[in-house]
């Protein structure tokens, strides 16, 4: 790949996560809180499937060898590796989990203390 193609890519993915920051500000700053929860939960969902698929991935390699009866005969790599990819695996998949949870979060906590003002100066009037 040219670094003209590498750079249009970035620029594209760039512009679709900035969408989905938007989109995510609109639908947390709805009524109802659930539509603002739907796309961190569809990240999450996203997360968590990367995880399980990496950890089935990296125990699928450990086992190199196998006997006449299809068992794991001798194995390379380690227990340790492969969690600590899982655990990776996850934290970099869960940044806009994170993202989308703390718009979430800021807009409903605005939301709260713009009703909580409207609430005081009507008791003023």
């Amino acid at each position: 790949m040219t670094i003209a193609g590498s750079l249009v890519f970035l620029f594209v993915l760039a512009a679709v996560f900035a969408g989905l920051v938007l989109l995510q500000i609109r639908l947390s700053g709805t009524g109802s809180r659930w539509p603002g929860l739907v796309l961190p939960a569809i990240s999450l969902t996203v997360a968590v499937c990367a995880t399980v698929a990496n950890v089935l991935l990296n125990a699928a390699a450990v086992c190199t060898v196998t006997d006449a009866g299809g068992n794991c005969a001798q194995t390379s790599g380690s227990l340790t590796a492969t969690i600590l990819a899982a655990v990776l695996v996850f934290l970099v998949w869960n940044i806009p989990t994170i993202t989308f949870g703390g718009i979430y979060l800021y807009r409903r906590d605005r939301m709260r203390l713009r009703a909580e003002l409207d609430r005081m100066s009507a008791q003023d009037l």
